[in-house]
């Protein structure tokens, strides 16, 4: 068997990494015969070149190679350039002796452990015992029998060799460990501590960290850092779960020395004596202080964002109402002008009561697109997604459309039997917003004839494409990128069409928020598709009745003949006004009037009226006050109450609504919704009271 040989008779484990097979191979050759990947070596050293050539030579005949050295002066120079397993020496030497080579050897640690075998002649037994003691030192008498002899060699270099394996790994191991403690050691936070709490250690970064010199830690309580930020049940459970035998992770708010607090993320492992009770404590923290620094910061600017966000949405709410307030006068008298049966209009005045009813109805389309923007951009507006049947949704914008289409003689035209079983997952006040904004679009910016198509198909996706097409100028590629900016008419302002340039950047919003897809396609000359694509549902029984859109333009005067009367809570004179002129057109109706809460609080316990219309902003007491004593007493408790007011933002009237107000108006006041709320309210409560 010879060394060449060696790698064909390698195993190779499946399953483990190359490391663990070569530690495998290399353990079987410190146990077996088997001859190792690299040879075995021996350094032999005597001046006599004749003997040492015979030891070479027996040494070779069992796979062990060899390198002879006369002059045992050199022996560092030796063992450092042919790197033995063993040396074979001769005890005496001139000049030289047995013990002085071991002591020359041990000098450099890492030949401590090399193995050293002396030669001597049998007629030189005085001096054997001037070399046995010393550590890895065998001696053999000369002439040698060859077989014990190289058995003996063998043994040797394989124990050798197998010790230098387990202290290459040891050492490989320790720096390992150094590397990972010195690391440890920069970052963490260390310390240890006796069974009672006192500290025994602690790293240079728990001096740096808490500001304390060693010898002032060392023999102290780590009581000494603490800070009394937790309360005591806090440190109680602390000691409470190490003291079990349990490790303990948590964070501590720590003293330094001048003072000032700091954060660690700390980890307090106990080690267990024999008896299974805590002999030391190792602690292990790492600094959070900037952590914490950061988490108290975005607190603060959380809180801060959530106080600008309430200011904002309390300034959009006082907006809202200080908007519609004069709105309500302008748009009421207006409406009050246009119904006027009892003395006709001139053609002149007529068309000054449209203008200004055009004007007011396009300013209140202003201030409420302005104040949907501004929801949508402080994150204000919420949807609610769920299964929405486009069939109703179409039907419902095509009801109000339709008038405006016929107006410039423009045709719509869907497949309503392809929309029927339709369903998509949005908002359906918002999508329909959306819808209207485009068909609207649509017409507005159309010529004169021009056709609308609405289409919809499915996607590969699983979304549901919208398209609403005109027959429009169109738009050129360049501009389209201006389209869902806010206030961009591309030049249309201008023009006769009215609009506020926030329709479509609204819609995107929306349709974003909906988890969908807005866009564009157009060519100048020929027109624009604006598309929209949601997520397609698939309810097979969606139901297609859809909510009829009513139009009440018809005479409101249909109350029975029974007298009712009304009491109508409001400080602001104009809004009293107008309510009182619309309640002579309901002949059948008397109207009482109070201008502060207390006086409307009084007439309602005297009256006791059928309605109470109320305004919310009062002063001195607010409309949610009045509703509450109204419903604390029992002459007023059942009296129905109606809100009128200009809060007219969604979370108002949910509020309204769910605070006990049997319906909610806003202002500006639409006057046929007006009449029907009243000939409903009035009419349900005469028939409960038999009146009829």
């Amino acid at each position: 068997m010879n060394g060449s040989s060696s790698h064909s008779s390698a195993r190779t484990t499946p399953g483990y990494s190359k490391e663990a097979n070569q530690m495998f191979n290399d353990t079987l050759d410190g146990l077996s015969l088997r001859t190792p990947a690299t040879p075995y070596r021996a350094l032999i050293i005597d001046a006599d070149e004749r003997f040492a050539g015979e030891y070479a030579a027996l040494l070779e005949d069992v796979g062990i190679s060899s390198n002879l050295l006369t002059d045992p002066r050199q022996v560092l120079v030796a063992v450092s350039d042919f790197k033995p397993d063993i040396i074979i020496a001769d005890t005496d030497m001139p000049g030289f002796s047995g013990p002085e080579l071991v002591a020359t050897l041990r000098q450099d640690n890492d030949y401590v452990e090399l193995p050293v075998i002396f030669l001597f002649d049998d007629t030189d037994s005085g001096r054997q015992p001037a070399v046995p003691g010393l550590a890895g030192v065998d001696c053999m008498t000369r002439p040698v029998n060859p077989a014990h002899f190289s058995a003996v060699v063998m043994a040797r270099v394989k124990q050798a060799r197998h010790v230098n394996r387990l202290v290459e790994g040891l050492r490989k191991a320790l720096k390992e460990k150094e590397c990972r403690l010195s690391a440890m050691e920069h970052h963490a936070i260390v310390s240890t501590a006796d069974a009672a709490g006192t500290i025994t250690y602690v790293n240079a970064k728990f001096c740096e960290t808490s500001g304390y010199r060693p010898d002032e830690l060392l023999g102290k309580n780590h009581r000494i850092v603490k800070s009394n930020y937790h309360p005591s049940e806090y440190y109680e459970e602390l000691w409470s779960t190490i003291s079990d035998g349990k490790v303990w992770q948590g964070e501590l708010c720590n003293q330094r020395k001048d003072g000032s607090q700091y954060w660690v993320e700390s980890t307090i492992v106990p080690f267990l004596d024999d008896d299974g009770l805590p002999c030391q404590y190792v602690a292990v923290r790492t600094d959070i202080s900037n952590l914490k620094k950061t988490e108290a910061e975005l607190i603060i600017a959380k809180e801060e964002a959530e106080k600008t966000s309430r200011a904002k949405s309390d300034f959009l709410s006082s907006m809202s109402h200080e908007l519609r307030t004069p709105m309500n006068a302008i748009l009421g008298f207006a409406q009050l002008l246009e119904v006027e049966s009892d003395r006709a209009l001139t053609h002149l005045q007529q068309e000054s009561v449209h203008e200004i009813l055009k004007a007011g109805h396009h300013l209140l389309v202003l201030i409420d697109g302005v104040l949907d923007l501004a929801k949508v951009e402080a994150g204000h507006l919420d949807v609610s997604i769920e299964p929405v049947g486009l069939y109703d949704v179409c039907q419902e914008c095509m009801k109000i459309i339709t008038p405006l289409a016929r107006s410039r003689d423009i045709n719509i035209t869907w497949d309503e039997e392809r929309f029927r079983n339709l369903v998509v997952r949005a908002d359906r006040t918002r999508i329909k917003q959306v819808l209207l904004n485009l068909l609207s679009n649509a017409v507005k910016y159309n010529r004169e004839k021009g056709s609308v198509t609405i289409y919809c198909a499915h996607l590969d996706t699983g979304q549901l494409r919208i398209e609403v097409s005109d027959t429009g100028a169109g738009i050129s590629a360049e501009r389209q990128v201006e389209l869902f900016k806010p206030f961009s008419r591309l030049g249309a302002e201008n023009g006769v069409v009215e609009g506020t340039g926030i329709g479509l950047h609204i819609s995107r919003q929306l349709i974003e928020l909906m988890e969908g897809r807005i866009g564009v396609e157009s060519e100048p000359g020929i027109g624009s598709t604006f598309w929209i694509e949601l997520v397609s549902d698939s309810i097979p029984d969606v139901e297609t009745t859809g909510t009829e859109y009513m139009d009440y333009t018809s005479s409101p005067n249909r109350l029975p003949e029974a007298l009712s009367t009304v009491l109508y809570v409001e400080d602001n004179p104009a809004n009293l006004k107008l309510v009182s002129k619309l309640f002579m057109k309901l002949t059948s109706a008397r109207l009482y009037t109070a201008h502060t809460p207390a006086l409307g609080l009084e007439l309602a316990k005297v009256h006791r009226p059928d309605l109470i219309l109320l305004d919310i902003q009062l002063p001195g007491m607010d409309g949610y006050e009045i509703l509450r004593r109204l419903r604390a007493q029992d002459d007023t408790r059942h009296i129905p109450v109606v809100a009128m007011t200009a809060n007219a933002m969604p979370k108002d009237i949910e509020r309204g609504l769910s605070e006990g107000f049997d319906e909610y108006l806003t202002k500006p006041i639409n006057v046929p919704r007006f009449f029907e709320t009243m000939e409903r309210i009035l009419a349900t409560r005469l028939t409960s009271e038999g009146k009829q």
